[in-house]
């Protein structure tokens, strides 16, 4: 896997994407992750450990890293910030059901790459199959699949079958 990273940092480095590594030896799951997203694929964990940074040129396009999940300052975009998008429109609308179905949504789809360029989007791994989706507003929770899985995510960008910041 560690071969797969390196090579989808290459494949971004290409274009133009900066790729940060770590400093220091891999450290564990963030809390947030672990305490909600239980065996999330080996595949993410590994990138989790081999990538601090990895955002595009333009800085409107970004892989979640360690610090991203550990962040919590309001000036910046939180690794859930279209989960608690959703949650407000659904508090504001005081509708429990709905407010229900978005947690439930979320407890399935770990985010693992947030955009906001032409619109907020993101790409997850949807925990009950492994697959990577795709979603946009102004409905995050309605999403397409966009791999059968993190590594062959991984492996589209590679081949650039998949392109990120487009």
């Amino acid at each position: 896997m560690e071969n797969l990273v390196t090579r989808v940092c290459a494949a971004l480095h290409q274009q133009e994407w900066t790729v940060l590594k770590p400093d220091a030896a891999p450290r564990r799951l963030p809390q947030c992750v672990s305490s909600r997203y239980h065996n999330p694929p080996a595949e993410w964990v590994e990138f989790l450990s081999c990538v601090r940074s990895c955002m595009s040129a333009e800085e409107t396009t970004w892989f979640l890293c360690q610090d991203d999940f550990e962040r919590q300052d309001k000036d910046s975009f939180r690794w859930n910030e279209w989960e608690l998008m959703s949650l407000q429109a659904a508090i504001d609308d005081q509708d429990a059901e709905w407010q229900n179905s978005i947690k439930a949504f979320w407890d399935n789809h770990l985010p693992v790459c947030l955009s906001v360029k032409g619109g907020y989007g993101y790409y997850a791994i949807r925990l009950s199959d492994g697959a990577v989706v795709h979603g946009t507003e102004p409905e995050f929770e309605e999403t397409r699949e966009a791999a059968p899985s993190f590594g062959q995510f991984l492996e589209m960008i590679c081949s650039g079958a998949l392109v990120l910041d487009a």
